[in-house]
C-alpha cells in the first residue's frame, strides 16, 4: 500500500477513515496537532480509547495539563531510580526461565518484568497483579479495532466498558488506600494533582495500559527477531556494546503500536483523496518505520543500524511518555539474557508463537521457548 499511494480512503467504514503510510507524510503530521488533531468526539472516545482519551484524545491545553503531571516521573533521572526494581524482576525471570524446560516467554518473562514494574512503582500489591494483567490483555486485544468497523460490534464496546468499570474502580480505590500509607508511588503522586475520581482512574489506566503491553510486546518481538536472525544474535553476543543500537532497531522493526490516529481539522485534498474536516486519519507508524525512501535496507533487521531515527514511539507532543522507561527495561532484559544464556530456541517449531490477532497492535499471546545457560 505504501508504494501504491500516499493516502487511502477505507470504504464503507462507520466513520470516514483515510490512511497514510509514508514517513514523509506521517512524521510531520504527528507533529502538527493544529491541523491533525487528537481531539475526538465523545462517541469515538467511548468506542475506542475509553478513559485513556484523557491524554490520547485531547490537544493542548488539556493535553499539556495532564502530560506535565505525568512527565516528571519518566525523565531519565526518575527512571534511574527504578533500576534496582527492574534488575530484581529480570533476575527473578531468569531464575524461573533459564534451564527449566519449555517456558512461555510472554507470561513468564516479559510480562513478569513489565507488569511487575508498573505495579511496584504504582504501589499495587502482588496479589492484585492478576487483575491488572487480565485487563491489560483485554485492552491489547481490542484496542483500535473499532475504527475500521463497517457495522457496530456492541460486544466489543461492552468489553471496553467492562475494563473501564473494573480497572477504573479498582484504581480509584487503590489511590484511596495509598493515602493511608507512607509508601511513595507514582500513582499517589499523580493523584494529588488531579481534581476528580474520573481523572485519577483515567490517568492511572493510561499509565498501566501504556506501561505494560507496549513494552512487553516489544521485548517479545525483539527477541523473536534475534532468534529469526541468528547472525545478528551472535553479533550481539560477541559485542554487547551494540545493545543500544539493537534496542532502537527492535523498536523500529517491531514496534508494538502499528499506527496512531488523528482528526483532520480542515478540508484538504492529498494525492487525489479528498479529506474533510472531522475525518479520521490513520498514520501507520509501522509502515513509516520501514519506508525505503527514508531508511536504507528498511526491510533488513540490523542491530548495528546508526543513525536510526524512527517513529516507533511516535513524534510531536504525543510521543510516548514512557519511552525512556521502555528503553531501560529493554536494555536490562537483553543485557541480562546475553550473560545468562548461551542459546535460546523456539520450543515448538512453527507453532512456537501465537499472535493475538489485533492488527492494530503487534501483540503476542504466547511464545514457547527453551533457554539454556
Amino acid at each position: 500500500m505504501r508504494a501504491a499511494c500516499r493516502a487511502y480512503r477505507h470504504p464503507d467504514t462507520l466513520v470516514p477513515v483515510v490512511s497514510f503510510f509514508r514517513h514523509a507524510d506521517i512524521a510531520p503530521m504527528l507533529a502538527d496537532w493544529e491541523n491533525w488533531s487528537s481531539e475526538r468526539s465523545e462517541e469515538k472516545k467511548a468506542r475506542g480509547l475509553g478513559p485513556a482519551s484523557i491524554m490520547l484524545g485531547n490537544d493542548p491545553p488539556l493535553h499539556t495539563k495532564y502530560r506535565k503531571i505525568m512527565v516528571p516521573h519518566f525523565t531519565p533521572q526518575s527512571v534511574r531510580g527504578y533500576d534496582a526494581v527492574i534488575s530484581r524482576l529480570v533476575d527473578e525471570a531468569v531464575e524461573a526461565c533459564v534451564d527449566t524446560g519449555e517456558i512461555d516467554f510472554v507470561e513468564q518473562f516479559s510480562q513478569h518484568v513489565t507488569t511487575g514494574l508498573i505495579c511496584e512503582i504504582c504501589g499495587i500489591p502482588a496479589e492484585d497483579r492478576g487483575l491488572i494483567r487480565r485487563n491489560s490483555i483485554l485492552i491489547s486485544e481490542i484496542y483500535g479495532k473499532g475504527l475500521f468497523w463497517k457495522e457496530p460490534h456492541p460486544e466489543v464496546e461492552a468489553i471496553v466498558t467492562g475494563v473501564s468499570v473494573e480497572l477504573g474502580g479498582y484504581l480509584i480505590g487503590h489511590v484511596e488506600r495509598l493515602k493511608n500509607t507512607d509508601k511513595p508511588s507514582v500513582m499517589s503522586a499523580i493523584a494529588t494533582q488531579l481534581d476528580s475520581p474520573y481523572e485519577i482512574a483515567a490517568m492511572s489506566m493510561l499509565l498501566i495500559a501504556g506501561g505494560v503491553e507496549t513494552t512487553a510486546n516489544n521485548i517479545v518481538h525483539g527477541l523473536q527477531e534475534l532468534i529469526r536472525n541468528p547472525v545478528q544474535f551472535e553479533m550481539l553476543r560477541s559485542d554487547p556494546s551494540l545493545l543500544d543500537t539493537a534496542i532502537e532497531e527492535m523498536v523500529r522493526y517491531r514496534g508494538t503500536l502499528r499506527r496512531q490516529e488523528r482528526v483532520a481539522k480542515n478540508d484538504i485534498e492529498i494525492d487525489g483523496v479528498t479529506i474533510e474536516a472531522g475525518d479520521t486519519v490513520v498514520l501507520w507508524n509501522a509502515s513509516a518505520c520501514r519506508d525505503p525512501d527514508y531508511i536504507e535496507r528498511s526491510e533488513e533487521f540490523d542491530i548495528s543500524r546508526s543513525p536510526n531515527k524512527h517513529v516507533g514511539y511516535g513524534n510531536g507532543i504525543h510521543m510516548c511518555i514512557g519511552n525512556v522507561l521502555a528503553r531501560a527495561e529493554l536494555r536490562a532484559i537483553f543485557g541480562r539474557l546475553l550473560t545468562a544464556t548461551s542459546s535460546i530456541e523456539e520450543a515448538r517449531g512453527d507453532d512456537s508463537y501465537e499472535d493475538a490477532g489485533n492488527g492494530v497492535m503487534d501483540v503476542a499471546r504466547r511464545y514457547s521457548l527453551k533457554m539454556h545457560s
